[in-house]
């Protein structure tokens, strides 16, 4: 038995980012992969703040387990909606679709396993490519392994992918931020929503990354010195934070149904609660920090591409 979330909200809802829980994620992680104990306690302080999705992926080390075993000794197992993905597909199994379907099945039966349900409520494709296998995965649905369908952009590419606005999906995962707002800019959350799909939106922090000091940023990513100048500036003046808003900016896009937010400890999840609880950011102020956005290099927005930046910066 598993919770209903057929409708997608009316306005964006905070979701708990699962990937710490797995693996030390994120640039700005100083408190590396939480214990199990914590990851509980985490759990519980989001649910008891209305926090009811959960996102995850079979390539986040022991995610899933650990949110599994969680889940199960809170008694919150059927109160939650988990969002997962597939194990990344090889080259091999994109190219043979009864290699796929084994690949995919496996991903599966193993997700269902850890997570401890029958039925998976949000299945995504990990990377953009394996997107060519969606009618193999709309065949799992077809059995009830899975509710929910889509892809997790990978944020590969600097572009947005002109197969995005045209592929049918139950729901997808895109990058957005006040500095990215390439894939909110692009139709396809819009294109999700109108046929009732869910819109997860992550990378809200940059992985953390806007909200460290400018003098603490990695030397291979400096050019977003000006970025994080400029609005530590507009959030001393409007006596706020970063954290603050970024969050609530995208509390403003009706498009988006969650906003994944990867949370280290209960005072991260209460601050986060709090300041949902102010709502979006009104006119004037988005306005105000948009037209003094600094501008730097485009590719910069992949974190896929970070580690070939700190090779150049040596």
């Amino acid at each position: 038995m598993i919770p209903n979330f057929d409708s997608a909200p009316e306005l964006p809802q905070l979701a708990l980012g699962g990937v710490q829980f797995g693996l030390p994620y994120g640039v700005a992680n100083r408190l590396g992969q939480p214990h199990p104990t914590v990851v509980r306690e985490i759990l519980r302080a989001a649910f008891d703040g209305g926090v009811k999705t959960i996102d995850t992926a079979a390539a986040y080390g022991n995610s899933e387990a650990v949110i599994g075993y969680a889940l199960r000794e809170l008694g919150l197992k059927d109160e939650f909606l988990v969002v997962t993905k597939i194990q990344p597909l090889t080259e091999e199994e994109r190219q043979d679709e009864r290699l796929a379907r084994e690949a995919i099945r496996s991903s599966l039966t193993r997700s269902l396993d850890v997570l401890g349900v029958d039925s998976l409520p949000v299945v995504l494709f990990h990377r953009d490519a394996d997107s060519v296998m969606l009618p193999v995965l709309r065949e799992f649905r077809q059995k009830g392994l899975v509710q929910r369908v889509g892809v997790s952009c990978a944020n590969a590419t600097p572009e947005v992918p002109e197969w995005i606005l045209q592929t049918p999906m139950d729901a997808v995962q895109i990058p957005g931020s006040l500095v990215d707002q390439r894939y909110l800019r692009s139709g396809v959350a819009a294109n999700v929503r109108c046929k009732g799909g869910l819109v997860f939106v992550r990378s809200v922090y940059l992985q953390g990354l806007m909200l460290l000091a400018p003098d603490r940023l990695p030397a291979h990513l400096d050019q977003f010195a000006p970025v994080v100048h400029y609005l530590t500036s507009v959030a001393d003046a409007y006596h706020t934070t970063v954290a603050e808003l970024a969050l609530r900016f995208l509390l403003r896009e009706s498009d988006i149904s969650h906003v994944v937010i990867g949370m280290e400890s209960v005072e991260q999840v209460k601050s986060n609660l709090r300041i949902v609880e102010q709502g979006p950011l009104d006119d004037e102020l988005c306005e105000l920090i948009q037209s003094g956005m600094p501008e730097f290099p485009r590719e910069s927005l992949v974190p896929a591409i970070w580690e070939t930046l700190r090779g150049r910066s040596k």
